[in-house]
């Protein structure tokens, strides 16, 4: 697994039910061909409303860049970049597909994208050097409309009670605002662990980060961690966590309190391969969830579809 991946994953989250009594073993999974190319794609994320689908290529693509007395000259960037997709009204994803460029930045690794507190606000990582407080930051990004045309695009550190010297990515946040992300910071289990921390609506900042602790995070990499959309369960990337089908396989867990979960079951050989699974996210239906594998070459996207009116006993 190269550091790149390693580096840049993500999920989102909408709202909805979904239930541990399903099988995802007896999930229909199909890839999203209209969106996979001979590069990587992964880190799927989707915006509340699912009409956006959010994901990570390293796709080459021609960027806007601007030099002092040079004006604007294109250039192609194959570096990790965050691209979207909305829906079509047979409820698949495609057709138009283009870079998110507020959020990108050119000959910069960015990605990892999740709504964030608040209206047309979204967390995303980056390893841009702006602001930076370690090799790898989350940011916030916050669109509005103050005269109703003219869009404005603030971007911030979303802080030091978060970020830190060392990679700080995947952010996530569930419907009770807790926002969980990945870090390789000293003070974990070891390799790279998942943490959270709670936002203060009072003062408008982010409380002091903490651990998962070992019922999530393992002396190997635990990564991109979701929420699922009624709260109730994380969802993660885990190459320490046992029983496991190939490099690193996706987790789910149930929260008791934020940050706190019960110990992790594997999502089933259905979901996870003997490749790895990198990056999750759930519709808000709750029955269809949307994952990135490399089990066919690169890493491309999947969608597994449960089946319909259909309970079945969890995978163990």
């Amino acid at each position: 697994m190269n550091n790149l991946v390693c580096g840049l994953l993500a999920c989102a989250l909408g709202g909805g039910h979904f239930s541990n009594t399903r099988n995802w073993n007896n999930a229909e999974v199909t890839p999203l061909t209209v969106i996979n190319t001979p590069n990587m794609e992964y880190l799927p994320s989707l915006s509340a409303n699912d009409e956006t689908l959010f994901f990570v290529s390293d796709k080459q693509t021609d960027v806007p860049v601007y030099e002092e007395h040079k004006g604007r000259r294109d250039v192609p960037d194959n570096s990790q970049n965050v691209w979207m997709a909305h829906r079509a009204d047979d409820g698949s994803y495609g057709g138009d597909i283009f870079s998110y460029g507020d959020v990108n930045r050119v000959l910069v690794n960015d990605g990892s994208v999740s709504r964030g507190i608040g209206d047309w606000t979204y967390l995303f990582a980056s390893g841009d050097t702006r602001e930076s407080l370690g090799e790898t930051d989350i940011y916030s990004l916050k669109v509005t409309r103050p005269d109703g045309n003219v869009v404005v695009v603030e971007t911030d550190n979303i802080g030091a009670n978060i970020n830190s010297p060392y990679r700080d990515e995947t952010p996530a946040i569930g419907p009770d605002g807790t926002l969980y992300f990945s870090s390789n910071r000293p003070g974990g289990m070891g390799g790279t662990d998942i943490w959270f921390c709670r936002y203060n609506r009072s003062t408008g900042t982010w409380d002091q980060a903490e651990n998962a602790g070992a019922a999530i995070n393992t002396a190997d990499d635990e990564l991109a961690p979701t929420v699922s959309p009624d709260g109730k369960f994380l969802v993660f990337t885990s190459k320490g966590q046992r029983p496991s089908f190939g490099g690193y396989d996706l987790f789910i867990s149930t929260l008791v309190a934020p940050g706190k979960a019960l110990a992790p079951v594997n999502l089933g050989r259905n979901i996870n391969s003997s490749g790895s699974e990198m990056g999750a996210c759930f519709a808000k239906s709750g029955d269809v969830l949307y994952f990135a594998s490399d089990r066919s070459s690169n890493f491309d996207l999947y969608k597994a579809q449960l089946p319909e009116g259909r309970e079945h006993l969890f995978y163990r």
